[in-house]
C-alpha cells in the first residue's frame, strides 16, 4: 500500500518548510510528496535540495484557487492512497502509519478523516476549538464507532482517500468556493457522501495546525465561511430538487 501526500501552498514558504520537516520524521515514508505551488509568488525550488531525503515533487498550478491546486494533486498522485495535508499543519510522527493501519484493519473504507489539533493553547483558541468540535464535528460523526454520517465533516487539511475510488468516481473539488477560500472541502465531503463513500473519523490520525490567534481575523474568517456555506446550501437544495 503506497501513499501520495498532496500539499497545496501559496506564498507560505516558512509554513511549508515546517510541514516538510514534520514529514521527514514520519515512521512510514510516503511514495511521493506533491507540493502544489498555487499562482506562484515565491520560488519553492530550494526545498528540493533542503529536503533531498524526501520523495518531493514540486508542481506549479498557475490558476489561482485552492480547489484548482488540490485537483492538480488528484490528477498527479500515483499512490494507492492519496492524503491531503495543508501547508500550515505539522503531522505527528505516526500520522502515515496510522492511516495505513486504518485501511488494513478496515479494507472496505474509502475515506479516513483525521484530527486537527491547534498549536495555540490560548483561551480564545480553546473556545474556537470547542465550538467546532461540539457544534460541528460531533453532529456529523458517531463518537463510539467513528462512522461519518455527514460528508460535511471532511476537513481537507487532514484526510485520506483511496485512489481507486477517485478513479471510479472522477471526483473533483468545486472551484466555485475559491472566491471565499472556504467550504470546498465540505462540498467535497458532501459529494463523497452522495456517491456512497464509506468514511470514518480517526482521531489518532493527527496533525497540529497553526490557526490565527486574532479575534478579529477569526471573526472575519467565520463571516467568509458563512457566505461559502450559504453557497453550499443552495447547491445541495438544487441537487435535491432535481
Amino acid at each position: 500500500m503506497t501513499i501520495s501526500v498532496v500539499i497545496p501552498s501559496r506564498k507560505r514558504l516558512a509554513n511549508i518548510t515546517q510541514c516538510l520537516k514534520a514529514l521527514s520524521a514520519q515512521s512510514v515514508k510516503p511514495k511521493e510528496i506533491l507540493v502544489i505551488e498555487n499562482n506562484a509568488q515565491q520560488n519553492y525550488v530550494p526545498l528540493l535540495k533542503r529536503f533531498s531525503n524526501l520523495p518531493l515533487k514540486l508542481l506549479l498550478e498557475k490558476r489561482l484557487g485552492k480547489s484548482r491546486a488540490r485537483n492538480r494533486g488528484l490528477q498527479e498522485a500515483r499512490g494507492d492512497i492519496v492524503v491531503f495535508l495543508d501547508d500550515d499543519c505539522e503531522p505527528a510522527s505516526h500520522w502515515l502509519a496510522e492511516i495505513i493501519t486504518m485501511y488494513r484493519q478496515n479494507p472496505d473504507i474509502d475515506v479516513v478523516l483525521g484530527k486537527s489539533k491547534e498549536l495555540s493553547s490560548s483561551v480564545l483558541m480553546k473556545a474556537y476549538t470547542f465550538q467546532y468540535e461540539r457544534w460541528f464535528l460531533d453532529l456529523r460523526v458517531h463518537q463510539k464507532t467513528g462512522r461519518v454520517f455527514c460528508g460535511g465533516a471532511l476537513n481537507s487539511r487532514n484526510f485520506a482517500i483511496k485512489r481507486s475510488f477517485l478513479k471510479r468516481s472522477h471526483l473533483k473539488f468545486d472551484g466555485q468556493y475559491d472566491r471565499f477560500g472556504f467550504s470546498e472541502d465540505t462540498d467535497f465531503g458532501e459529494q463523497l457522501e452522495s456517491l456512497g463513500a464509506k468514511m470514518v473519523y480517526a482521531p489518532q490520525v493527527e496533525v497540529m495546525h497553526q490557526e490565527t490567534n486574532s479575534l478579529i481575523k477569526l471573526l472575519a474568517k467565520k463571516f467568509t465561511n458563512g457566505r461559502a456555506m450559504f453557497l453550499l446550501s443552495q447547491k445541495i437544495s438544487f441537487i435535491h430538487s432535481k
